[in-house]
């Protein structure tokens, strides 16, 4: 595997008198599982050099500066169950607990199983790895004696011991890398080591620069430096949502559909939710995973659904349930600033529940909600057949010479999206859709009454209370988009209805297509005019100012049909503010043919 690299992107040039320059990356520091699981913290440097073709390559095992954590954090952990008095913990922990109807009383209990296993995890479990260091040398004392005495009972106890401590071990290791599609029984302990050490490698932070450039590395600056960078990002611009924008939004929600969303919620929608879920995803702030749930339900499936019913019912939301932990995931390799993170939240199980009862409601309509050009998170809807049609249409527009018009095609891409969603928005949204009041507060509810703490090193940093923004995590945020794209739809149908946008058909007679969404993966498809630019311009202008998106430039692309005249392709680039590209590579993550050759391909 690589280790990445920070510095120049080539380590080899050649420059010719005639003034052309090659520019490569051939050399590069390959490791295999072995030196990773030892050396976790290697860097590799570029260096700079004057005289020589090839720059040097430093390999650096100094490792990334990361500070201990002051306190260990108590994570329910799989391996637990292996052991019968795991069971005896919880039974005590949580049976003395108080009668559950005051809130915050789940909350309680759940905290109170937490130390109470940690407490037996310190006193009676054990460390796997020592216990596993002391057998190992123990077995070697034994083996010796055996030797002599010709008595091998100790030897065989004790590898009958280390068994058990093994299959615990492969359980630590598969729960920490994180590995979805391991089989049951297959231990792979060293490949989840090395998987579980990389990640948190990656994750690991040195240091950033703040918004002066400076270079911070104490955890504390750290912290603060990122608990700003989000306050920033989830603080409103306190605009109002424009009558025009929702004016393009069709009313299509019925009563029958109301009273579906609206009806009484009951206990087995909560049992069934809780099945669905995956039991080993990152925990919350309450360090309990689905599985601790689903294992333990017929002793907590009272106290869980008399607490999570009634807020159902209610409309309510209990606001310690809804506190969320950002977790940072690295975009690139050599990090510097905080926006080259994405963050990912961490509920708490319960409320992930709560939230994932309304997304099972919502999600039956949505075939009926969503307009057609949609094809994210809907039945029935695959993300094939966005990635055909676009291929097929840009395939066709590298071809396109006939007609009076050249055309093109805008991959747009908006940054932080889930991150920007105006509130206010999202909720004129689903009152413009149909949506009942008693709904749109349940909604709406998930959404404001959370706060955040920023993980540094998997340290909470802060109290972020947001004002927009919704969270890749929950699991209610992407139907909330794609509410929210409903907009853009809305504007891009008008303006074509009143024909200041047309799309591009791929036949004679053939349907005009003007846009193709894919949860913020958007594709815009209309003739390449100044007039039309503009138009487009205009209708992503009123998207953002109401929605709070932002068109990411660098990363938003413009292609262009072959008769398209080269100073209309200035005049748009220039417009836009975006580069052309000659070829779609890829879409969706799926790489394209088109313009390609086999060996390229």
């Amino acid at each position: 595997m690589g280790l990445g690299f920070e510095g120049s992107n080539y380590t080899w040039s050649k420059h010719f008198e005639n003034g052309v320059s090659i520019w490569e990356r051939l050399d590069r520091c390959l490791v295999n599982n072995s030196w990773f699981m030892k050396f976790g913290g290697s860097r590799v440097f570029h260096l700079s050099c004057n005289s020589l073709d090839h720059v040097p390559i430093l390999v650096s095992l100094s490792g990334v500066n990361t500070p201990t954590q002051k306190k260990k954090k108590i994570r329910f952990e799989q391996m637990w169950l292996l052991n019968s008095s795991c069971e005896e913990v919880v039974v005590s922990a949580w049976g003395s607990g108080s009668e559950i109807g005051v809130e915050g009383d789940i909350l309680r209990k759940v905290e109170k199983c937490g130390k109470k296993l940690g407490q037996w995890e310190k006193n009676v479990f054990g460390n796997v790895r020592l216990e596993l260091s002391r057998l190992k040398k123990e077995l070697a004392k034994e083996e010796r004696i055996a030797m002599v005495s010709g008595n091998n009972c100790r030897v065989r106890q004790i590898k009958k011991e280390n068994e058990v401590l093994q299959d615990r071990e492969a359980t630590m290791w598969a729960q920490r890398s994180r590995i979805l599609w391991a089989n049951e029984g297959d231990k792979k302990s060293k490949y989840c080591h090395s998987c579980a050490t990389k990640r948190f490698r990656n994750n690991s932070m040195e240091g950033i620069r703040d918004l002066g450039g400076v270079w911070r590395t104490s955890q504390e600056d750290i912290g603060e430096v990122m608990v700003n960078y989000y306050k920033s990002l989830f603080t409103s611009t306190d605009g109002r949502v424009s009558t025009s924008i929702l004016d393009c939004v069709p009313t299509v929600i019925d009563e029958e559909m109301n009273e579906s969303l609206c009806r009484d919620f009951e206990a087995s929608e909560i049992a069934t939710t809780l099945k669905e879920m995956a039991l080993l995803k990152a925990p919350g702030p309450d360090s309990m995973p689905a599985l601790f749930y689903q294992h333990f339900w017929g002793m907590v499936n009272h106290d869980v659904t008399s607490s999570i019913l009634p807020w159902l019912n209610s409309g309510t939301i209990h606001n310690p349930l809804n506190h969320t932990f950002i977790t940072l995931v690295p975009k690139i390799n050599s990090l510097e600033y905080a926006h080259q993170f994405r963050p990912i939240s961490l509920c708490n199980v319960l409320y992930k529940i709560y939230s994932k009862v309304l997304a099972n409601r919502l999600k039956k309509l949505l075939p009926s909600i969503i307009t057609e050009h949609q094809s994210a998170f809907t039945k029935g809807r695959l993300i094939s057949d966005n990635i055909l049609v676009a291929f097929e249409t840009l395939h066709s527009l590298q071809n396109y010479k006939g007609g009076n018009y050249g055309y093109m095609a805008l991959k747009l891409d908006m940054s932080k999206a889930y991150d920007r969603v105006e509130w206010y928005y999202l909720e004129g949204v689903m009152r413009k859709k149909g949506f009942r009041e008693r709904w749109i507060n349940l909604v709406m509810g998930c959404v404001k009454t959370v706060s955040y703490s920023v993980l540094v090193n998997g340290e909470p940093c802060g109290m972020i209370f947001p004002t927009r923004g919704i969270r890749q995590g929950d699991p209610l945020s992407p139907f909330q988009f794609l509410l929210c794209t409903e907009g853009l739809n809305g504007l891009i149908k008008k303006s074509e209805l009143q024909g200041d946008i047309h799309g591009y058909s791929l036949c004679r007679r053939g349907p005009k297509l003007t846009h193709l969404l894919f949860a913020d993966n958007s594709l815009i498809f209309c003739r390449a005019t100044m007039e039309q630019c503009d138009n487009v311009l205009e209708i992503l202008k009123q998207y953002e100012e109401a929605s709070g998106q932002k068109m990411n430039r660098s990363k938003t692309s413009l292609f262009f049909s072959k008769t398209t005249p080269e100073v209309v392709k200035h005049g748009i680039k220039v417009a836009l503010g975006v580069p052309e590209i000659l070829h779609y590579e890829k879409y969706l993550r799926l790489p394209s043919l088109v313009g390609k050759g086999k060996k390229e391909s």
